[in-house]
C-alpha cells in the first residue's frame, strides 16, 4: 500500500520567512524515499496521512512527460482525491512537493527549506491557499504555480483538443544554490511547479 505519514513537528528554530508569508500553516517531519511509491495501473491509491489530517489519494504517473534523461527524476503524479477535486504531487527522496484542491478547499506542501534556508530535509510545510499573504520578498508554491500557468495560457486551446509543448529550461548558479546546490534538488523545483501547472 502506498502510505505517506507525517507527523506535525515545532522545528525547533524561529521561522520569521515563513510567518511573513503564511499566517497559518502546520510544520509536518515526513521520512520518504522515491521507491516509498509505486504506481501502477492496478495500484493507484495512496494515503496520504499528514498528523490527523487524512487524504485519499487516486494518483497516476507521468503527469507531466520528461524528455531528457537524469539520474533521478522525481514521480510527477496527478489526479485526485477519491471524493473528486485536483490533485498534483511530485515526490522524490527527501521531497514532496505540490497540492490538494477539493472544493473551497485548497492547500499546498512544500519543504520547509524553501522558506527558512537550513531547515532539515524531511520537514514539509502544509497550509491552505487562503493563509497566503502576499509579499514580493519571497514566492510560494501557490504563487509560483499561477505565474507559470499564466505564461503558458498562451498555448490555450478549445477544451477538446489536446496541445503537446516542448518546454525548455535553463537555470542559473543562484538558482543552484538556492536548492542547496544539488542538480537534483533544481529539477526536483522546476519539475514540481510545471507537474502543477499541468493540472489547469
Amino acid at each position: 500500500q502506498n502510505i505517506i505519514s507525517g507527523n506535525a513537528v515545532d522545528p525547533g528554530f524561529d521561522t520569521p520567512v515563513l510567518n511573513e508569508n503564511i499566517s497559518a500553516y502546520n510544520i509536518y517531519e515526513i521520512n520518504i524515499q522515491k521507491s516509498d511509491i509505486k504506481i501502477t495501473s492496478n495500484r493507484r491509491n495512496v494515503d496520504l496521512q499528514l498528523g490527523d489530517q487524512h487524504y485519499k489519494l487516486n494518483l497516476f504517473n507521468d503527469n507531466l512527460v520528461v524528455s531528457y534523461e537524469s539520474e533521478n527524476l522525481p514521480h510527477l503524479l496527478g489526479g485526485s482525491l477519491n471524493t473528486g477535486g485536483t490533485v498534483s504531487l511530485t515526490i522524490n527522496d527527501n521531497f514532496i512537493y505540490g497540492f490538494i484542491r477539493s472544493g473551497d478547499s485548497y492547500k499546498f506542501i512544500e519543504p520547509l527549506k524553501y522558506f527558512e534556508k537550513g531547515a532539515a530535509e524531511n520537514l514539509f510545510v502544509f497550509y491552505d491557499v487562503s493563509n497566503v499573504i502576499e509579499t514580493e520578498e519571497h514566492v510560494c508554491g501557490v504563487s509560483e504555480s499561477e505565474m507559470k500557468t499564466d505564461q503558458l495560457n498562451n498555448y490555450k486551446m478549445p477544451t477538446t483538443d489536446c496541445k503537446i509543448v516542448d518546454f525548455g529550461l535553463a537555470n542559473d548558479f543562484e538558482m543552484y544554490q538556492a536548492h542547496g546546490s544539488s542538480v537534483t534538488n533544481v529539477e526536483n523545483h522546476n519539475l514540481g511547479v510545471l507537474n502543477n501547472v499541468q493540472t489547469n
